[in-house]
C-alpha cells in the first residue's frame, strides 16, 4: 500500500524527528512532525513509495500554527520565503545524513531521481 511507511522509511522518519524542525535548527522538542513535501501518497516513477522519502521534519509552529503567518499549511509562498524551498530542505536533511552516516537513508538512484525529478 503506498502511503505507509516501510522499515527504511520509519527509520528515515524517526531521524528527522530526533534531528528537530528542518526550518529552526533545533533538536527534537516534542512536537515535530513529519511533513509529506507531495503528499504520503504521491508516486514518481523510479522511486518506491515516494511520498513516504521526500518529507521533512517541522515543529508545529512552521508547519500549521495558525499564529504563525509563514507556516506551511497556513500560506505555503510565505513559508518558502522565510524558510526556504521545501525541497532544499530536504536535500540538506539528506546531505546531514549522508554526512552523519556515511551513506543516504534511500537508495542513490531513487535519491538521483528525487533531485532531478521532484
Amino acid at each position: 500500500m503506498n502511503g505507509s511507511p516501510n522499515k527504511r522509511q520509519k527509520h528515515w522518519h524517526t531521524w528527522l524527528r530526533s534531528y528537530g524542525c528542518s526550518c529552526q535548527d533545533q533538536m527534537s522538542s516534542g512536537d515535530n512532525a513529519i511533513h509529506h513535501i507531495a503528499g504520503a501518497k504521491a508516486k514518481l516513477k523510479g522511486v518506491k513509495k515516494f511520498g513516504e522519502w521526500y518529507v521533512i521534519c517541522l515543529s508545529y509552529w512552521c508547519h500549521q500554527d495558525g499564529r504563525n503567518s509563514a507556516a506551511r499549511h497556513v500560506n505555503k509562498h510565505q513559508f518558502e520565503m522565510e524558510y526556504g524551498k521545501e525541497k532544499d530542505l530536504f536535500i540538506e536533511r539528506v546531505q546531514l545524513y549522508k554526512s552523519i552516516h556515511g551513506y543516504l537513508p534511500m537508495d542513490k538512484e531513487e535519491y538521483q531521481i528525487i533531485v532531478d525529478r521532484a
